[in-house]
């Protein structure tokens, strides 16, 4: 097996994993708008919506990277998944700083919804 046909399966891979974890997280997200009322478990949910959005981020890093060689990339496919991930690195990094005038939580789940979506 070639180099780019590992890439391809790996990036097919990649895509696969983001969708379903956006599915499952949109869903749970939903449920738990709608139905949570007690405050320690929003809370942990925050922080597990955090810690799957920074692992969001890294597997949409290196889908990326391994997209940025193919002749492809300058589609707006190519660009829309850098966007995609500076949208994800900006939230991300305002979730870690904790020093923005945006709730960070609710970026995330539009982050979620958007990948989701499209």
């Amino acid at each position: 097996m070639g180099v780019n046909k590992k890439k391809y399966l790996l990036k097919q891979r990649i895509d696969k994993v983001l969708l379903y974890l956006g599915i499952i997280v949109s869903v749970a997200i939903l449920i738990h708008s709608g139905f949570n009322t007690d405050h320690s478990q929003e809370l942990l949910f925050e922080r597990l919506c955090g810690y799957v959005f920074t692992a969001y981020t890294f597997l949409l890093g290196t889908k990326l990277l391994l997209s940025v060689g193919e002749k492809n990339f300058t589609r707006i496919s190519g660009y829309s998944e850098l966007l995609l991930f500076l949208y994800f690195c900006t939230v991300s990094l305002l979730n870690t700083t904790g020093n923005c005038h945006i709730v960070p939580a609710e970026w995330m789940y539009v982050g979620f919804f958007g990948v989701t979506i499209i």
